[in-house]
Order: structure tokens, then sequence, then C-alpha cells
């Protein structure tokens, strides 16, 4: 157990558990074997002696005058009830005051995906770069896909996005405006969508396109230091593009806007909190060493971690590797992708994290952590390494490894879709992988 005494603390996902008097004990965060507890002592002039304990079993007691704090609790089993008392006394044995909290943890989720693979273009180095899940019958890839016309030579314009119906992949050609404000087909490097009607990309050119249910818009966005490399958002008022150099783009539904990173490390992933109160973004340096994990929560970016020193090295207790990717399934917990395994941290980290090592069958770099849930997460990288993590063991479906890249992947329920492309110079297709569960 490790107490993280936070003051103020004010985000609380599942809040649990009544408050007795002036003392209060909740859930903030349930996982399937840990979980947080928020202890809260009202501020008192006298000394009182607080005692925690989990099915009768004594965890602590300390004595505090007030009392704010949030209690990682570990190594706990899945689908497992247990039952919190804390008892809060003083010097008048008459004012003391109780609190119980029953709490049962997650279970696992099943690996049992049925998969389906697609190839989409017919080479001249065909790719897919990123997809985003909207539903089972609207989902989106882009990337650059490469078509022979009818006397078998290669279009010279390029597909830069594909449309999944629910039965098959529709190949589109999005406008994209270049520098100088002209329209092309440039290739796009990421995908975001809150609803079938309000899809974002942004391509190698610089500009945003956006499909509004009936037509697509597209700008040059000059409020940048780098090339786009991912979105994320809670709407199309609250968008966060990252990109190379450091770079970081908001759009607050009607202008953009250059964000200060403090750093120019190459940006490839952000991910936020689902109430948007937490946002995080990892990446690392191409041609000199250099990783870190920033964060922000409303204000300014901030490095919350330089992992520079330990981008070679492989930690159980803290992040280790070169980071790749993040995901946050709440607002006390994020997931962040290395070269060293998947970690587990606590949303006020600054390093300290749980190695979630990959199998022995796992090789390669990981590029991309998506998932649903604490317990729900999915992961692919180089090699068309796909795996998924349900909570306490990892499945690999190394049957599906081959000579190619998994870019990017998105979960949405039960449905996953990752997408890629083959690692050849003239031949090399689109790839995507369609699990069910």
């Amino acid at each position: 157990m490790i107490i993280a005494s936070i003051a103020g603390f004010a985000c609380r996902d599942n809040p649990i558990g009544p408050d007795s008097g002036d003392l209060h004990l909740s859930a903030e965060d349930i996982g399937v074997t840990d979980l947080w507890l928020r202890v809260k002592i009202d501020e008192s002039n006298e000394l009182r002696t607080i005692t925690l304990t989990r099915d009768g079993q004594i965890l602590f007691a300390v004595q505090y005058s007030a009392l704010d704090t949030l209690i990682l609790c570990d190594s706990l089993l899945p689908r497992h009830t247990y039952k919190y008392t804390a008892i809060l006394t003083g010097k008048n044995i008459f004012s003391t005051s109780y609190a119980e909290l029953t709490v049962t943890t997650l279970d696992t989720t099943t690996h049992d995906f049925t998969w389906e693979v697609d190839t989409l273009g017919d080479g001249a180095n065909s790719s897919l770069r990123d997809v985003a899940i909207v539903n089972d019958t609207c989902v989106w890839a882009v990337g650059e896909l490469y078509l022979r016309d009818s006397m078998g030579q290669f279009e010279t314009e390029p597909y830069n996005a594909a449309r999944w119906d629910g039965q098959a992949w529709h190949l589109l050609r999005v406008p994209t405006r270049i520098f100088g404000g002209s329209i092309a087909t440039a290739p796009l490097t990421t995908v975001f969508g809150f609803s079938p009607s309000d899809i974002w990309v942004f391509s190698v050119a610089g500009s945003y396109s956006h499909w509004d249910g009936s037509a697509w818009s597209t700008e040059y966005v000059p409020e940048r230091s780098g090339g786009g490399t991912k979105f994320w958002g809670t709407s199309s008022f609250n968008l966060f593009l990252v990109g190379t150099n450091g770079s970081i783009t908001y759009y607050n539904g009607s202008t953009w806007q250059k964000m200060e990173s403090g750093t120019d490390v190459d940006l490839l992933d952000v991910w936020g909190s689902p109430d948007g109160s937490v946002v995080w973004a990892c990446g690392y340096y191409r041609s000199r060493i250099g990783t870190y994990l920033l964060c922000y929560t409303g204000t300014t970016w901030e490095v919350a971690y330089d992992g520079t020193n330990s981008e070679f090295l492989i930690r159980t207790d803290s992040l280790s590797g070169a980071y790749s990717s993040v995901y946050t399934p709440s607002s006390n917990k994020i997931f962040v992708c290395t070269s060293a395994g998947i970690y587990s941290a606590p949303s006020r980290t600054r390093g300290e994290a749980k190695l979630i090592s990959f199998p022995s069958t796992w090789s390669g770099f990981p590029w991309r952590l998506r998932g649903n849930a604490v317990n729900d997460v999915v992961l692919v990288g180089e090699y068309y390494m796909l795996g998924h993590f349900n909570g306490v063991a990892f499945k690999h479906y190394n049957e599906l490894g081959g000579y190619g890249r998994l870019a990017s992947v998105y979960q949405r329920d039960n449905f996953v879709v990752a997408v890629g492309y083959s690692f050849d110079p003239i031949h090399s297709r689109g790839i995507v992988f369609r699990g069910r569960r």
C-alpha cells in the first residue's frame, strides 16, 4: 500500500461510500488488482487517530488533525469484494466516527477475438497510418493508397482515406489544402471522430479536413511548429493536435492556437481523461537520445517525466524505455506504452509506474495503445504485433505476425481495428486487422 497525500484533489470518477460526520471514505478509481481510496478528515484543533482496516486486517493507524489523501491498494484479486472500515478517534471516545465501504474489483476480460485481415491498395508504398472507430458501421482509416488503372499503371493521385460501412471498405480522396491555398489530395497522418457527421483528419501538407456529414472543409494550419501526428479531443470545440518538433495545437471550435510544449521532441501520441480534465502526450527523438511524458491540466503543458536517462533500461517500478503511446481510462490512471513494456501509473506520476511486461513471444517496437478500460486494452507494433491486456495478463496473437507494421489501433467495446502496412518497397499495401469478441 502506498499513501499519496494530495491536497485539494478534486477528480472523482466513481465515488462510492457515504460520508460519516467529519470522516469521509470513498473509492476514486477501481481496477482489477488495485483501487484508489480517498480518505478525508475535516479540520480539527486536536490530533485524532485514524485506523483503516480491510476485511478486519489493520492497514495503518496514524494521527492527523486534518487529512485529504489518496491511498493506492494493490495486489488485490480480480472480481473480489473487500470491506474497508475507517475509524476516527480523539480524546473523547464518545466522538468516535466510523465509515465503511464495500468495493468489488473489476473482473478480467476475455482475449477471445476473431480476426479478419483486409488489404487496401495495389502497391507503390501504399500504407495506413491511423484509424478511428465511430461505431460498428463507421470506421475511418487514413494514409495513402495507390490503385492501378485499367492499363495496369499506378494512378498518380492517391486515395488518402478508407471508410468501413460494416460490410466493405470504400476508398476516398479527402481534399486537403496546401501552403499557398490550393487544394490537393495529400496523404493523411491522423483521424479522430466524434460522430458519423463529425470527422477530423490531418495531412502531411499541414492542413486539417473536417467532414460535417455532407461535405469536407479544409484549411491550412500555420499555428504549428511541426507536422501533425495525432488528434484527440472531447468535442470539436476542444481538440488537440500533437506533432513533430514538440508541436501542440489546440482548436476551440473557431480558431487554432499554438501551445508551448516545453520541448522539441517528436510527439507521437495524445490522449486525455474521459472528462477532459487531464491530457497526456508523449514521444521520443528519432535522431538522438531523449523521451518525454507531457501533461496538461488546463493551464500549461509541463514535462511530467523526462525519461532520457532510462531510454535504454527496463525498470519495473518507474517509467523506462522510449515512449510511443499513452492511454488513460480515467482521471486517476494512465497507461504509457514504451519499448520496455506497458506501464500503469497514477495520474500524478513523476515517473512512478508499474511495469506490465510484454509476452516472451513479443518482438519489435510497439506503436499504439488503446482500450475501453483498465481491464481491456489493445496494443500494436512492428511485425504485425497485436496483443490484448485483460487487467492481469497479456495475450499475444502471434499467429497474425508477419513482415509489416501495425501503426495504430482503436477499440470500441468488443470491436478492434488495427491498421498499418506491409514492408515492401514496390508491393506495399495497407493492412487492416478487424477483431470481434
